[in-house]
């Protein structure tokens, strides 16, 4: 199944919006969609996964890179709106613990503009 992208910005934060299955397929082009926006000195991104219904463990992988890139610089990087299978996988693999996630996009966008 594809994977689309779908920039919003939302104040000072980019909200990189997803739909589809984050997989071994599709993961490589999220990972450049990402580091685009980091090459171009976005401080503050949010990952909306509303409408994604699977996440790979390279999804992960990437997700995981970013977050820890971003922390490093202290830029912002949250992760917003999981689906229950989506947040199944992420509780399982013990993501849950290691990444900033919220529940809403407001929330997401509120804590991204600290």
């Amino acid at each position: 199944m594809a994977l689309t992208i779908a920039d919003d910005q939302q104040g000072t934060a980019v909200v990189v919006g997803l739909s589809g299955q984050l997989d071994t397929l599709t993961a490589k082009s999220f990972e450049t969609h990402l580091a685009s926006h980091i090459a171009r000195g976005q401080t503050r991104i949010i990952v909306d996964l509303a409408e994604v219904n699977y996440v790979s463990s390279y999804g992960l992988r990437v997700f995981l890179l970013t977050a820890k890139q971003l922390r490093n610089d202290r830029r912002a990087f949250t992760i917003c709106r999981l689906t229950p299978e989506v947040a199944r996988i992420f509780k399982i693999s013990g993501f849950d613990k290691i990444l900033t996630i919220h529940e809403t996009l407001g929330d997401a966008v509120a804590f991204a503009s600290q």
